[in-house]
């Protein structure tokens, strides 16, 4: 038996215990690489007040997340070593307040100069005070980010919701996201922190941590990819929301896959060498910081695209592409006999019937129009790229007659990643024009589910190429579903618009289902934004 899904399982993998472990090792690492310069901020959900006992106490355990829990793993990990001091680590939430020994003499002196009542009293831990302020919560985060900025503290763990959103402290240079929130925009905020630019400090650059548990698969035995796991499927949630420099080329873009280093198999000896190349990587800031501007100096006139990308073996080929091969090869050859018919005849001023000649010249204008007219369809067929591109056409040309698409300048174009993909997306043109042209390019090459509008190839082309989907803003009407069938068949050939609401568009709905390439494989589309330029 096989559990495809476990909200309980899923819950014990966003709150486990390696995530602890996890910021204890990148405490120390990103103070091994920035020394007294670091500004360590760690965001995290809960407070976890209830673990306030269990300070200093190394018999109780603090194994989950939350600003308690994270505060005392990182000082247990590092009490007895040199590291530990310097840290500076402090706590800072709605209702606890925990500071280091080096900024208490910042926040007595400052709690005097504005007048702000409190206390700040020994913790149960040696070289560590719990701070009592009079006043809301924004009083006791002023003072302590005041401490942060001058660098009495230099590792800060607090809540999202006091220092996620509109809290500003612009010396940060190292994030880490102990949270569950996978939306664009709380991400984004969290995000914001970190990437904020420092008038003192204009070269600087900031890491910003993902924390993720995964399920190491097992060598020889293919089981459930973390692709499929809740934590997982944040992460790349996360990722698809803002744009990075990719790591193996001068490329900005979207996305999970930018990380070229995060690929399976996700084996436990393979994990642990992600591990290694993403501490390795992060060490080098001047490395990243020369990718951002390399990669700005090379696109000029930066223009994104929102891609829509499909598997390059969704076109592979087929019978369609073969026969009117095979008819274009036939008539370029009638063609050339018949050219070469007629300037022999001239050439030997025979004659012949002057009805003969006539029709001779006429069936060879025939054939060179028939080569003319239809071999660029035959071409576009030939490569997945350019038949993607072909089918793009088609759509943009659907979108323009619902004024979907309104923009003059815009392009179709299509490119070849390399690997196992083909992209194509909209040049020039508004951002929700381009959204909405990559969207209805992923919907016609997806998963075939409940569609209410198909089409279907009347040649008898291979399985993987049978069936394309209509996009759901065509797909609501029938005029616009006829009308879409009949942009898209002008660059592709004849297709069957197919409804699936009646008797026997049921059944062609589950032979689709049954054939669909996309239904076969969850690589098979996928979008994503990149910056581009004309120059590349």
């Amino acid at each position: 038996m096989v559990l495809t899904a476990d909200d309980q399982v899923d819950k014990t993998l966003v709150q486990s215990k390696g995530k602890i472990r996890s910021i204890v090792i990148l405490a120390g690492e990103e103070y091994k690489n920035l020394g007294e310069k670091l500004r360590l901020l760690i965001l995290t959900d809960y407070i976890k007040k209830e673990y306030m006992p269990a300070l200093g106490n190394k018999d109780k355990s603090v194994n989950e997340l939350g600003v308690v829990p994270i505060f005392e793993n990182i000082r247990r990990a590092y009490e007895e070593t040199p590291v530990g001091k310097e840290l500076r680590l402090a706590a800072l939430s709605g209702s606890i307040v925990l500071i280091p020994d080096s900024a208490k003499e910042t926040l007595t002196a400052l709690m005097s100069e504005k007048g702000v009542g409190g206390s700040i009293k020994e913790c149960v831990v040696p070289g560590y005070y719990q701070v009592s302020v009079s006043g809301s919560e924004e009083t006791a985060s002023g003072l302590v980010t005041e401490a942060f900025n001058r660098g009495d503290i230099r590792v800060l763990v607090g809540t999202k919701s006091l220092l996620g959103e509109g809290w500003d402290s612009p010396c940060i240079n190292s994030l880490i996201l102990a949270s569950f929130v996978g939306s664009f925009m709380l991400s984004n905020q969290m995000r914001g922190r970190a990437i904020r630019v420092m008038k003192q400090e204009p070269d600087k650059v900031s890491n910003i941590w993902h924390l993720v548990c995964m399920e190491p698969e097992e060598k020889g035995k293919k089981l459930k990819g973390p692709g499929e796991s809740a934590d997982f499927a944040t992460l790349k949630r996360r990722f698809e929301g803002f744009l990075g420099v990719n790591y193996e080329k001068d490329v900005i873009e979207n996305g999970l896959e930018r990380l070229s280093f995060i690929r399976p198999p996700y084996t436990a000896e393979s994990l642990e060498k992600i591990n290694e190349k993403m501490l390795s990587a992060a060490g080098d800031r001047e490395g990243l910081r020369r990718r951002w501007k390399d990669s700005l100096t090379v696109l000029r006139d930066m223009d994104l695209a929102v891609e829509a990308g499909a598997d390059k073996n969704y076109f592979k080929p087929g019978f369609q592409m073969y026969s009117a091969l095979i008819l274009m090869i036939l008539c370029g050859i009638a063609a050339v006999f018949c050219i070469g018919a007629l300037f022999g005849i001239l050439a030997l001023n025979a004659g012949g019937s002057r009805l003969g000649n006539i029709l001779l010249v006429v069936l060879t204008i025939l054939l060179t129009a028939a080569i003319f007219r239809y071999g660029g369809k035959v071409l576009c067929m030939a490569t997945p790229m350019g038949y993607m591109r072909s089918i793009g056409r088609g759509v943009l040309a659907a979108l323009r007659e619902t004024g979907a698409v309104l923009s003059r300048d815009v392009s179709v174009e299509a490119e070849d990643s390399g690997g196992f993909m083909c992209y194509v997306y909209l040049k020039n043109g508004t951002e929700r024009e381009k959204d909405v042209f990559a969207q209805c390019m992923c919907e016609m090459f997806g998963e075939v589910d409940n569609q209410r509008y198909l089409l279907k190839a009347r040649r008898p082309v291979p399985k993987i190429c049978k069936y394309y989907c209509v996009p759901e803003l065509f797909g609501r009407k029938k005029e616009d579903a006829v009308l879409f069938a009949g942009k898209v068949g002008k660059y592709i050939g004849a297709w069957d618009l197919i409804y699936t609401r009646s008797e026997a568009g049921r059944k062609q709905l589950l032979e689709a289902r049954i054939h669909s390439f996309a239904n076969k494989s969850g690589r098979c589309t996928g979008k994503s934004k990149k910056v581009k330029s004309p120059w590349t």
